[in-house]
């Protein structure tokens, strides 16, 4: 196998090939902006079966079909990469779009339809227009344009209307062996990184006539919405800053025999910069057919602002069993699963409640899962979108309003009387402590896995087995080593919890399982509790899925259960190679040393994501490893105070913490500096604060009143004294009941009782057994003054830690 990486705008890839396969992916990736290959990047990799000229290609969020033959994989790939491009990018615009310059004038053609781009862009090459993409476009933050640097996509259907279009020069286009279709030669490709001239909205239908309309400002805008792959907040402003700028048009054309005269218009209009009223008197001496603007375009609803999310569904009245699933962005897995229990299961209807967890509720799906509690009896919404991993699973059980619960993927369908025989099993056993799990169904519904057997397979702990004694309904529960998890049940009580670090997806299997037994219990299968996993993701799974989250689960997995973790990191070293696992590994245990490992959560509070004190806030969290850990608190906007949001902010986090089961959790300011040996001192802290019990810890602050003592027996740790700022603070279990009953939960009420009792600080500083690190390894600007003289230098007042 070969590696190549490459990048497109902030997003960077990882390709990995056979060596067969050399010479026609360098020339297809050769006009793409090349990087070192690094596979803690996004991987695509491209698999050959075995002994066969058939290939899939994969990432860690989705697969390919079986592409059989070269040729047809070429023509898959830039569609797969495009797709991971949409996935990956985090800011700017992206548009799938071609564009093509001529006369020095770069003319894109967004279009959400591959076709029309696909039918269109060999018609620009016969003309001598410069390639650019037939792809995608993005316009960075930097107000920059990207053309992705692919060859056109060509379908094979298309190849023979193609060749005739280009004639004689269709050689001149090509680049290594012709069955390699459009790979384009390099003087063919234009490097432009030039905003567009004109934008032009390709619409291909056969048989159609050909017909340009102006479009107006607000149309323009709308259709270039519309086009968007993700529709942000700042996505209409920075649209109508670009329409405004170009002429936009819409071309419908049925035929390439109809685009003849169409090359020249599209040029002079990028030249001249005409109005919509010059646009429709061009058209007339070009003979093409106008059409006029009725106004009845497509228009797009897009709400400026954050995304609302749907309100949680009461709890209603408690029940035997709790059948939860969590999601993300699954509708029709969600729809399906829940209308099967209702057709296949109605026996259990009473009995039982359905609890949908939605991760991503401020996505495209919320809406409409929330609307099913409108008309499915004893439905009930969830959103809880602040965290993404297999943790999610976890809010199940911690929202359960039944003593059993079974937790199954939203695309898991299961044999009529399976759930009746559950809880029947719950009754007769109500003091179990194990976890229950089923044989999964092949999808040819002949063959039973009812196992994972304990061994490593291409990056994943867990390979399906299957024991003939599941083949008796009737027969009696047996262990098994583990199991996947798209169907596991256990007594809400009993219920053990994934790790709070966990993060991203995978790694949760086998783990669990362990946990189990530690605890006493035992993972049984059974042979009634037959379920069927639907595996393919045609449009790919839409949440991100890399190996340096599933690996660091694992190693996490193993931190917390005194496992052996050589086994881990033999097998990606074999996986994915000894160089690209080494440096996964190495950032992996140097997270896991970092003392803010030892906090089940970090928090940081801030009250816009956009202003320049939290940039700085980003960059110091990067500079001390934890960037990627912290969550984002917005602080509640329904007071102006900031003490009352502030107050509030925190005990929004302490119940956040009480639900997930958290034995601590570290909450910091976002105006918050770090001391320059911030890792080495906390370390020393924090280890003679892991000797006693304790209900808060402060990183920093200074005393209103006597100096802070060092606690009994410690030399980092101080016993604190009415502490003017708590501006990083650690709480521990213990205290979360107890602050939670004594703060009010509204601004009104926050703000009295803020009054009352003299400040937040002030009530803080009556609880018991805190103490603070020593030195302090935080303060805030306001505090600066007040730090030793030889100290203030140390800390960080600018962008950076040194």
């Amino acid at each position: 196998m070969q590696d190549l990486g490459f990048r497109f705008a902030d997003s960077h890839f990882c390709l990995a090939y056979p060596d067969g396969l050399a010479e026609p992916v360098n020339l297809l990736l050769r006009n793409v902006q090349r990087t070192r290959p690094s596979r803690n990047e996004r991987v695509i990799e491209i698999l050959q079966e075995r002994h066969t000229d058939s290939y899939r290609i994969i990432s860690d969020s989705r697969e390919s079909p079986l592409l059989k033959g070269s040729l047809h994989l070429l023509e898959e790939l830039p569609f797969f990469i495009l797709e991971e491009i949409g996935r990956s990018l985090n800011s700017g615009l992206l548009l799938p779009a071609a564009a093509f310059s001529a006369a020095n004038k770069v003319i894109l053609f967004p279009s959400l339809q591959p076709a029309d781009r696909i039918m269109l862009s060999p018609f620009l090459l016969s003309q001598g227009w410069r390639y650019l993409t037939n792809h995608c476009a993005h316009k960075g933050e930097d107000s920059k344009w990207h053309y992705l640097g692919l060859p056109p996509a060509i379908i094979s259907d298309y190849w023979q209307q193609i060749s005739t279009l280009l004639g004689s020069n269709v050689e001149s286009h090509l680049a290594g062996k012709r069955i390699h279709h459009l790979i384009l030669e390099p003087e063919v490709f234009d490097t432009s990184t030039a905003p567009p001239s004109l934008l032009v909205f390709p619409r291909y239908e056969e048989g159609a006539e050909i017909t340009l309309t102006p479009l107006s400002k607000e149309q323009a805008t709308d259709e270039f919405i519309y086009c968007l792959v993700r529709k942000s907040e700042l996505a209409r402003q920075v649209a109508v800053d670009i329409t405004q700028k170009v002429p936009v048009i819409e071309l419908t054309y049925g035929d390439y025999a109809q685009l003849e005269r169409l090359g020249p218009a599209l040029t002079y209009i990028a030249k001249t910069n005409p109005s919509e009223v010059e646009l429709t008197q061009l058209f007339t001496s070009f003979q093409f057919k106008p059409t006029v603007s009725t106004g009845q375009h497509k228009t797009v609803s897009l709400e400026l602002g954050p995304a609302k999310i749907p309100e949680a569904t009461p709890a209603g009245a408690k029940k035997v069993m709790t059948i939860g699933m969590a999601t993300y962005d699954d509708y029709d897995g969600v729809y399906f699963t829940v209308q099967a229990i209702r057709l296949y299961h109605p026996e259990v209807t009473e009995q039982t409640e359905i609890l949908v967890v939605d991760n991503h509720p401020d996505g495209p799906a919320a809406e409409d899962l929330k609307k099913l509690d409108k008309i499915i009896a004893n439905y009930r919404y969830f959103p809880y979108g602040i965290w993404k991993s297999p943790m999610v699973k976890d809010i199940v059980f911690r929202q359960a309003n039944a003593d059993y619960v079974l937790c199954l993927d939203g695309h898991v369908m299961l044999q009529p009387g399976a759930l009746k025989r559950l809880i029947d099993y719950f009754e007769a056993n109500p003091d179990c402590s194990d976890l229950l799990q089923g044989p999964m169904f092949a999808e040819n519904l002949n063959s039973l896995h009812t196992h994972f057997d304990p061994v490593w397979n291409k990056g994943m702990y867990g390979f399906w087995g299957s024991d003939e004694r599941a083949a008796d309904p009737d027969g009696p529960p047996f262990e098994i080593p583990m199991q996947g998890l798209g169907l596991f049940a256990c007594r809400k009580n009993a219920w053990v919890g994934f790790n709070p670090r966990f993060r991203g997806f995978g790694g949760e299997e086998g783990y669990l399982h362990e946990k189990f037994r530690q605890r006493g219990g035992k993972t049984l299968c059974l042979p009634f509790l037959k379920w069927l996993h639907r595996f393919s993701r045609p449009r790919g799974v839409p949440y991100p899925i890399n190996w340096h989250d599933r690996i660091f689960n694992y190693m996490v997995g193993c931190h917390e259960l005194g496992l052996d973790s050589e086994p881990v990191k033999n097998h990606f070293k074999e996986h994915l190679g000894a160089g690209v696992a080494a440096e996964i590994l190495d950032d992996i245990e140097k997270e896991i040393r970092s003392p803010f490992f030892y906090f089940d959560a970090i928090y940081c509070i801030t009250a816009d994501l956009d202003t320049g004190s939290w940039k700085k806030m980003r960059r110091r969290l990067q500079a001390l490893g934890i960037n990627e850990i912290v969550r984002i608190f917005k602080t509640d906007s329904v007071s102006e105070n900031h003490r009352v949001s502030f107050a509030l902010s925190h005990r929004a986090i302490l119940q956040e913490a009480l639900e997930l089961g958290l034995d601590n959790v570290l909450v910091i300011e976002e105006e918050t500096l770090f001391l320059d040996e911030t890792l080495a001192h906390l370390t020393k802290s924090l280890e003679e604060l892991g000797q006693r019990e304790w209900n808060l810890f402060h990183l920093g602050g200074q005393s209103r009143k006597q100096p802070n003592s060092l606690a009994v027996g410690c030399r980092y740790l101080r016993i604190p004294h009415a502490l003017t700022s708590t501006h990083a603070l650690a709480y521990g279990r213990r205290v979360f009941v107890k602050i939670l009953h004594d703060l009010p939960a509204t601004a009104e009420d926050m703000s009295d009782w803020l009054e009352d009792i003299q400040g937040y600080e002030n009530y803080l500083s009556q609880l018991t057994q805190q103490f603070m690190a020593e030195p302090s390894v935080t303060t805030v600007t306001h505090l600066l003054p007040h730090e030793e003289e030889i100290m203030q230098k140390r800390f960080l007042v600018g962008e950076t830690l040194d």
